[in-house]
């Protein structure tokens, strides 16, 4: 959080470039980045492509981005197996398990190993995005609702502002947990202040 030089007003780290928001920034020769790079997981990512789903009968909030993962690449199975996402992760243990067999052929496996694992970091993520979709989820927001008619997912999801009305309705573990939750949504840029305030101000 920081106050603008410009306005004068408080905004969170990513609303602000070399000490002015992003209303004031052009006054004063300073352009924005629309792919602005953050921190999703160990990889980095543009804020832009940042998808924000919510389940409605437990409340809970997921974050998930399309872009290439890295982390995947690297860490393979290890990466769904730590965000619960079990059915992903068997089959990814399994081709690595395939592909460190197939590492033995000179050349070829190595080759074949890279590839795979590309392919697996670029639609990890879109295999994780839908299967939270089809497990309950559904956009939390308009912009994650646009992002996801972008990909070609078409969702049947009431208004945001019905996802915002009733995001509260049922108990959630603490105060002090949503608060965070919310918080570093509206860091990452995947809510608006507007949303961020309104929501702050219901758990208050």
């Amino acid at each position: 959080m920081g106050m603008c030089r410009g306005c004068g007003e408080v905004f969170s780290a990513i609303e602000m470039k070399d000490g002015y928001c992003k209303s004031c920034a052009p006054k004063y020769g300073i352009k924005f980045d629309n792919k602005e790079k953050i921190k999703y997981g160990g990889d980095s990512v543009s804020k832009e492509s940042i998808i924000v789903l919510i389940n409605k009968k437990t409340n809970d909030i997921k974050t998930v981005t399309i872009e290439f993962s890295f982390t995947t690449f690297f860490f393979g199975c290890f990466v769904p197996l730590l965000r619960g996402d079990y059915m992903n992760f068997l089959w990814i243990l399994l081709v690595q398990i395939i592909l460190i067999i197939l590492d033995n052929i000179p050349y070829i496996g190595l080759f074949l190993h890279i590839a795979v694992m590309s392919y697996i970091a670029l639609n990890y993520n879109l295999y994780y995005l839908k299967r939270l979709l089809s497990t309950g989820y559904e956009p939390y927001n308009e912009k994650s609702q646009q992002l996801l008619e972008k990909l070609g997912i078409n969702v049947d999801t009431t208004s945001t502002a019905a996802n915002i009305e009733n995001i509260h309705k049922k108990s959630i573990k603490s105060l002090s947990d949503e608060l965070e939750k919310l918080f570093l949504l509206y860091e990452k840029g995947a809510i608006t202040k507007e949303e961020y305030e309104k929501l702050k101000a219901d758990i208050i």
